[in-house]
């Protein structure tokens, strides 16, 4: 206990030769008067970054967006956006403030559904986007989210509308009216799969007037019970012993899944689906996907293909008002999305050249003119090792590296610059100074145990 006082009483103190300096200030006020573009460089430690970006975010108190190259990634940014986030506030738990937007890296050529846990975050992080975005809805401030964090693909991806998901998703209040049979019908229709007694999170069950339900985001399961079509009691319980552990006036039931289907949806798709690969080619890998939905029943895979009936118009900017995007190098980002572009396409030329059913690659993600335009329209703070022009010439040596002399085998297509993050700099755009952060890093890591960090000189170029 006491290390924890001390710890958040030496913190102003020691993070005040970064937070007082002048450079941090300027970076700050070009923060709160929405310079466009905010370049950050000479962090290299990713604690370094972690404590500049919600130190930043705990000022000026606007939701940041980081974005990250790849799924590996995401984990350590996690931990140390959490740790800095909650030691800035004198808090021992984030909850809900900084989130994980998983984006599936699977290959949506493949015929396979992407894992049922990165569908759960991946639901649960939108919901609680939608409820704060939409108009109407409202959301508690513990269950507000500060911090997103996705990677460059999930940065592209499509997804369905704010209003969508939040038509997938309840929240049940102690005396309100509401049918148990209609939210049954929701629970279903947004993934959660029917178990007595429900033992895990996505796992509901009822009897008579009684309905149990893990939610996700909940570390137990909720029993509510109704009084006809009225809610009379909700309450915590141990699913072990099944006795209550607290009552609730509300609870929030998120759904398991982005995509809200009931079996009426898969007979349609199955109809769409016919006329959409009516070619004879495609009759046996239609028929091995049919044979499920005209039953109203799902397949390996439908997740990537069910956008012919329920289309995907919206993305992550949807669901975004006035946040800050943060780019970790951009130029790493921006080549993951190269990347990813083109294996896209390709495999979705290997699919059809293979009489498989595949959607076209700009029906699942952002076109990059689509992409381009969303990322101009932010705020955004690029986060450099290298400064600027640093990162210039490193692109334009790995353009001209890009195509060997010599090459062996099967020829790689050239990478196309997307040029999301142009290295050239708008005049009156980007905020500039520099601040001696890693040196007081250091001196303040160990009380705090993160990693040891190298002493060295942080710009803010």
């Amino acid at each position: 206990m006491s290390t924890t006082t001390e710890t958040t009483n030496t913190l102003p103190a020691a993070l005040h030769p970064i937070t007082g300096s002048d450079a941090y200030r300027q970076i700050l006020d070009q923060l709160n008067r929405g310079a466009r573009i905010i370049s950050i460089s000479g962090l290299v430690a990713a604690p370094a970054r972690a404590l500049a970006l919600t130190a930043l975010q705990h000022e000026s108190r606007k939701q940041f967006v980081l974005v990250v190259p790849a799924q590996r990634d995401l984990e350590n940014w996690e931990r140390d956006i959490s740790f800095w986030y909650c030691a800035l506030r004198g808090i021992t738990e984030c909850g809900s403030a900084v989130a994980v937007l998983p984006a599936s890296e699977s290959d949506p050529y493949a015929g396979g559904s992407p894992h049922t846990e990165t569908l759960e975050r991946r639901a649960l992080a939108l919901w609680r986007l939608a409820r704060n975005r939409v108009p109407g809805t409202s959301i508690s401030p513990a269950t507000q989210t500060e911090f997103l964090l996705l990677t460059s693909r999930g940065l592209a991806r499509r997804t369905v509308p704010p209003s969508d998901i939040l038509k997938g998703g309840a929240v049940m209040r102690r005396d309100d009216d509401a049918s148990p049979e209609e939210l049954v019908t929701k629970l279903l229709a947004s993934g959660y799969v029917r178990e007595d007694p429900v033992g895990a999170v996505g796992e509901f069950s009822i009897r008579g007037g009684i309905l149990d339900v893990w939610p996700p985001g909940h570390d137990t399961p909720v029993r509510i019970e109704f009084f006809g079509d009225t809610v009379d009691s909700i309450r915590a319980f141990d699913p072990e012993t099944q006795l209550s552990t607290a009552q609730l006036a509300e609870v929030e039931i998120a759904p398991m899944r982005e995509l809200i289907v009931q079996s009426s949806d898969f007979r349609e798709w199955a109809a769409r689906a016919r006329i959409r690969w009516q070619d004879p080619r495609f009759g046996r890998s239609l028929r091995d996907r049919t044979v499920f939905a005209d039953e109203g029943e799902d397949f390996p895979g439908w997740e990537w293909l069910i956008s012919i009936i329920h289309e995907r118009s919206a993305s992550i900017f949807d669901y975004l008002s006035n946040a800050v995007l943060v780019i970790d190098e951009p130029i790493a980002v921006e080549n993951f999305l190269t990347d990813a572009f083109q294996i896209v396409e390709q495999r979705y030329v290997e699919t059809d050249a293979a009489d498989d059913l595949g959607l076209k690659p700009d029906e699942l993600y952002l076109t990059p003119a689509e992409l381009r335009s969303a990322i101009e329209s932010r705020q955004r703070i690029e986060v450099r090792a290298l400064g600027r022009t640093a990162a210039r010439v490193d692109q334009e040596i790995a353009l001209e590296a890009e195509q060997p002399k010599l090459s062996v085998g099967k020829d790689r297509p050239k990478r196309k610059p997307l040029f999301l993050f142009p290295a050239v700099s708008v005049p009156g755009a980007v905020a500039t100074g520099s601040i001696d952060l890693v040196k007081h890093l250091y001196e303040f890591a160990s009380p705090l145990d993160i990693d040891r960090i190298r002493p060295d000189t942080a710009l803010l170029d």
